[in-house]
């Protein structure tokens, strides 16, 4: 790094920085410098357009299934702040026989994340809940900080996932994991991306009662291939036993607060809509401005709670009426408490 590049330059501008860059750029570590050095910019500030441009997020994605195929198979994928090790996202599958054989790892994150979204739910909610404690203990956030510092150490990071998926469901098991590094901007534009704020709206005449912020949170039916109810023939007021989606705080902390309770997390279907593909979008009403989605082939059969209500204008027994306000009560109780 000596000759034209000068010595400050070189001990100012950190060397992982510099290595992404020239990644990147598919040049040398000493072609981006002399570049910096050529150009006449002030050195502090070429380290702070650098640091700028440098990756600051990482994806760590991973499958497994066991060597004799169909007995069980898995995918996750972790988005995190790399510097941090926060994570932002996590998306994940296990069961058998769901994860197509094209299905490939070393994809793009944002590739990898929606094919595991598509996936039908698995039924097999014993072994989502291990591979869910697994992942909690092999990836915390300082896990994900050294493997978005050095995206080599991705080896030994796999062989103890393996050892630790072995030991749980007592299967000789094949893992990879891939690591990939990204820059916010490229976040941003992900469908992680803040959304954009809403336009708060003008109040109406006549003291009209200003709309309630609406809350989706995704979910997931149970499967019941047996005595199930096909999707497709699913109707308004159907009570369906659902799994919230555990990476909405929300969805987490109504299902905590529904168990409480001493009931079943299942909520009235409120509308159900055509997708593409054979698909039905299924919304069900939680409770005033809170509903909860899933999209599924309209052919699977889901469980359905024996006595259907009527929703949400008919009204339902008075328990889930109860059961509504509370939910409500409470999401508006927190949503006040984050924002003060």
């Amino acid at each position: 790094m000596k000759g034209s590049v000068p010595e400050s330059l070189v001990n100012l501008i950190p060397s992982d920085v510099v290595e992404d860059l020239a990644n990147l750029l598919g040049c040398s570590r000493e072609s981006v410098l002399k570049a910096i050095s050529a150009s006449g910019v002030d050195q502090e500030r070429a380290v702070a357009m650098l640091m700028a441009a440098a990756p600051t997020y990482v994806a760590v994605k991973g499958r497994f299934e066991t060597r004799r195929r169909g007995d069980l198979q898995g995918v996750f994928c972790y988005v995190a702040n790399g510097v941090t090790g926060d994570v932002l996202d996590l998306s994940f599958w296990v069961g058998s026989g769901g994860v197509p054989d094209s299905f490939d790892v070393s994809a793009g994150w944002e590739a990898v994340r929606s094919a595991i979204r598509s996936l039908p739910p698995s039924p097999d909610r014993g072994a989502y809940r291990q591979l869910e404690g697994i992942l909690e203990r092999m990836f915390p956030p300082t896990a994900l900080n050294t493997l978005f510092k050095d995206p080599s150490t991705a080896g030994a990071k796999t062989q103890a996932f393996k050892e630790a998926l072995s030991q749980a469901f007592k299967l000789d098991m094949l893992c990879s994991i891939e690591v990939e590094r990204f820059h916010r901007i490229r976040l941003e534009m992900s469908p992680l991306g803040k959304p954009k704020e809403p336009q708060p709206e003008e109040p109406k005449a006549g003291g009209e009662r200003p709309k309630i912020t609406e809350i989706t949170l995704h979910c997931k039916p149970q499967l019941d291939p047996v005595r199930g109810k096909s999707v497709g023939d699913l109707k308004v007021g159907d009570l369906i036993p659902v799994d919230l989606d555990d990476v909405s705080p929300v969805g987490r902390l109504i299902s905590r607060f529904v168990a409480r309770a001493g009931r079943r997390v299942e909520f009235p279907v409120e509308a159900i809509e055509p997708a593409k593909g054979g698909d039905a979008v299924v919304k069900l009403a939680v409770s005033e401005g809170i509903t909860a989605v899933f999209k599924m082939s309209k052919d699977m059969k889901i469980r359905v709670a024996q006595e259907p209500v009527v929703a949400p204008k008919g009204g339902p027994g008075l328990p889930l009426v109860v059961l509504a306000a509370a939910i409500g009560l409470f999401v508006l109780v927190l949503m006040l408490v984050l924002r003060g």
